[in-house]
């Protein structure tokens, strides 16, 4: 797909090509920041909501794995 659109829109193929795995890592960190300001501001949630941190550390998790680093970058 990315040798296909660098005719036509460098700057998505840069984003996708270059960046896509910090903007994965990036993402998670400002999603454990906002779930973890819950706790400090002392709200109160049901049980299930404390499993949702799970999916942005598992991306993180996966998106810093050496293996994903190898795949992104060629």
């Amino acid at each position: 797909m990315i040798t296909g659109w660098w005719q036509s829109d460098r700057l998505f193929c840069l984003a996708v090509g270059l960046v896509g795995r910090w903007m994965v890592v990036f993402g998670a960190a400002v999603a454990l920041l906002t779930f973890g300001s819950v706790f400090i501001a002392g709200a109160r949630l049901a049980w299930p909501v404390y499993f949702v941190p799970l999916l942005p550390l598992a991306s993180l998790l996966l998106a810093l794995n050496p293996a994903a680093r190898r795949w992104s970058d060629g």
